[in-house]
């Protein structure tokens, strides 16, 4: 939903992307680049510059200067590039790094990270950076690697990265459906049972570790002592889909409880930081900072556990006590606007009436009758 979000908002349409790693230095050495930190002093000064230069040459998105490094996504058409196509980009990503080095006497050296989904340009960034380091050159594509994993025959990595992507999020019906779909494809690749008792394993015991990293399971080296006893007594297939669509499905549980845990401490701390708060002009931000989240994540997660947005939340807390001290104080509308977090009288009486109905002298001089 996200990544479809921002395609929107950028306009992008295609399916497909691949990210860059565009890196600066005074000059190249081997692999890496010298004085990192006063050359991206320096790009940042040329900012506007690299960026057009970058769009011209490579039709893409660029991002924010971080450090020396700059990352670039490059919207794509195709589900991969051939041979003549990487060649071309090659040479035209070693044209605008001499262009760059002329118009900004700043040296650099672009990594090309691989085509995919738009889900996966943090693997694709990943691979361009790494690519810089494996190689020497000022220009290097992922795909020019020595040492890549390839996928003999039909062998569904889609489904496997997608299945594991589900794992990550605690998407149990999804997740279980995927395994179902890659238990199928095993028995029908004409696989022996030991093959797919191994496969099994190994892909519960990965679905484990992703729990232990996200804190949703207590690690134990006995906890897993009955597995490859287990799965090898296994003799009808059914039983071992079973066996591995429920581990599946625990793991997926685990990582689900865990987050709902740490959303719910996360959103009561909030809520606790804004009941303490509203009466100063607090802000999104920095709520988002108390809980030590991303503003934009908060936002979600606050939506998502509240069924309100952050402001109706606020509004709704300030209305609610100027309810109580209209009815329980003898204190003026400016000081009752002052001491529930607004500073114009004016506005005060306008949020008050679209919220409540009435306006605040009236709702006082009716004893909380909001009929007008």
């Amino acid at each position: 939903e996200d990544i479809e979000n921002y395609k929107t908002l950028l306009g992008i349409d295609s399916g497909y992307a691949y990210m860059v790693a565009v890196v600066c230095g005074d000059e190249q050495q081997g692999n890496h680049m010298t004085n990192a930190v006063g050359s991206s002093v320096r790009m940042q000064n040329h900012y506007q510059e690299v960026r057009t230069i970058l769009k011209e040459y490579f039709n893409c998105y660029v991002g924010s200067v971080m450090a020396n490094k700059l990352a670039v996504l490059v919207p794509y058409e195709k589900e991969a590039m051939d041979y003549n196509e990487r060649i071309e980009l090659i040479e035209k990503a070693r044209e605008a790094v001499r262009y760059l080095r002329k118009r900004t006497d700043i040296s650099f050296r672009i990594g090309f990270g691989s085509v995919g989904e738009m889900r996966d340009m943090a693997d694709s960034y990943t691979q361009a950076l790494r690519v810089l380091v494996e190689s020497t050159g000022s220009v290097a594509h992922v795909d020019d690697l020595p040492i890549r994993c390839e996928y003999a025959g039909d062998y569904p990595i889609k489904l496997e990265k997608r299945l594991f992507e589900e794992i990550e999020n605690g998407e149990i019906n999804n997740a279980t459906a995927s395994a179902k779909s890659f238990f199928d494809w095993m028995m029908e690749s004409g696989s022996g049972l030991m093959d797919i008792r191994l496969k099994v394993l190994e892909f519960v015991l990965w679905s484990e570790h992703i729990a232990y990293e996200k804190g949703g399971m207590t690690y134990q080296l006995n906890i897993r002592s009955d597995y490859l006893p287990g799965i090898m007594s296994i003799e009808d297939p059914e039983r071992l889909r079973l066996w591995f669509t429920d581990k599946i499905a625990e793991a997926c549980r685990n990582i689900q409880s865990k987050r709902s845990e740490k959303s719910g401490s996360v959103i009561e701390e909030a809520m606790r930081y804004i009941r303490e708060n509203y009466n100063r002009d607090i802000s999104l931000d920095e709520v988002s900072r108390e809980v030590n989240i991303s503003p934009y994540y908060f936002s979600k997660l606050f939506k998502d556990s509240t069924e309100q947005n952050f402001i109706e939340y606020l509004t709704n807390l300030r209305m609610d006590k100027a309810k109580e001290l209209l009815l329980t104080t003898d204190s003026s509308m400016k000081e009752i606007c002052s001491m529930v977090g607004y500073a114009d009288p004016n506005y005060f009486s306008r949020i008050f009436k679209k919220n409540i109905g009435v306006t605040p002298t009236e709702y006082k001089e009716n004893k909380g009758d909001t009929v007008g």
